[in-house]
């Protein structure tokens, strides 16, 4: 097809003796801008889960509740790599190598889903922090 592209694997590019192409250099360069945009986002300000834990925490105790999630996010990060790993190697060579894939995109469709349907019926709406009043010296 004229003006398509594929990306050959790290470990194939590093191996090879040609001199890469304009066309890989383009990739590269959208690759770099795509991951700092994705960090600019997520980095700008303080993220929403620090927020979350301030607020559910209550004031109280908020360095043990960062602590007992950070845990279980990492549990579940590690859950989540272990059983991802599984199936894409179990299903590597066969006729099902698209399923854990296409399982994790229904994954993330409908965590869309959901917080589209919490954001509708206002549940996702923190409240907003009252300003501190100067008070005069």
């Amino acid at each position: 097809m004229a003006g398509s592209c594929t990306i050959a694997p790290a470990s194939t590019r590093l191996r090879s003796s040609t001199p890469p192409s304009l066309s890989s250099y383009r990739e590269l360069r959208w690759e770099a801008r795509l991951a700092g945009g994705l960090y600019r986002e997520l980095s700008n300000g303080r993220p929403l889960e620090m927020d979350a834990i301030v607020t559910l925490a209550q004031g109280r105790l908020v360095a043990t509740h960062y602590g007992l999630y950070n845990t279980l996010s990492g549990m579940a990060i590690a859950l989540g790599n272990l059983l991802t790993g599984a199936a894409v190697g179990a299903t590597q060579h066969t006729r099902l190598a698209a399923l854990p894939w296409a399982g994790l995109a229904a994954v993330g469709a409908v965590s869309a889903l959901a917080v589209r349907r919490l954001a509708r019926r206002g549940q996702l709406a923190l409240p907003l922090p009252t300003p501190a009043l100067a008070t005069p010296r």
